[in-house]
């Protein structure tokens, strides 16, 4: 119901010159997905073929440092057969190119605005608690050891929020606490997180074999 396909790099389908053989090609994909989904509760879902870089990862490194103009509409990506692929809203009225600014050149993308058009227009945001007030859960779904720092447990926050400096606990362990040492989100350095964030903690003294996946929560909860 609240999901929406992104089918990506639809240039390997064609370029801007082959716009008819690639929306073809766009709906038969879309087929294929929909016969997955028709007996889940998603079989109505909506779906957006983009291009996050036409041209693939190559062209966008070598765009990003300044060394070249981005890669025309259908450049072979660095994977072949890659997931290229769209729906109903990926006709070629929306497969027109956008463009994603970057440190050097631009990078030449297409239908990234109509995704984030879907995307504000369809989902619906979360009911979220009061995090201050709530008890902190925190599901984790990878656990492993950095040398000379400490055990990392990666995952999302379902409930209230944490701090650096404050105390977890592992239910699971005997009520195990451990002192959080620091915090990451998407490779940045954080001071709190809350519900919904989607975070890496670090802490001190902990074998990371006796969890792969599990749940930290606030002491006592």
């Amino acid at each position: 119901r609240d999901m929406i396909v992104v089918l990506n790099k639809i240039d390997l389908l064609g370029n801007d010159d082959d716009a008819g053989i690639r929306d073809d090609k766009l709906r038969e994909v879309e087929g294929r997905v929909r016969s997955v989904l028709r007996k889940t509760k998603f079989r109505d879902c909506d779906m957006v073929g983009v291009s996050a870089c036409v041209g693939g990862e190559k062209v966008a490194a070598v765009t990003l440092d300044g060394g070249g103009g981005g890669g025309s509409g259908g450049g072979g990506g660095d994977k072949k057969g890659g997931d290229a692929a769209g729906g109903e809203k990926s006709s070629s009225s929306s497969a027109a190119k956008d463009s994603t600014s970057g440190p050097g050149s631009t990078i030449p993308t297409h239908n990234i605005d109509g995704l984030l058009q879907l995307l504000t227009s369809t989902l619906r945001p979360p009911t979220r608690d009061d995090c201050m007030t709530t008890p902190f859960r925190f599901s984790v779904d990878h656990c492993f050891p950095i040398r000379g720092q400490g055990t990392v447990l990666t995952g999302t926050v379902l409930s209230g929020a944490l701090k650096v400096g404050e105390e977890v606990e592992f239910p699971t362990l005997g009520a195990l606490q451990r002192k959080v040492k620091s915090m990451q989100m998407f490779r940045r350095k954080v001071g709190m997180i809350r519900q919904g964030d989607r975070a890496g903690i670090c802490i001190a003294n902990f074998d990371p074999n006796l969890m792969e996946r599990g749940i930290a929560s606030s002491p006592g909860t």
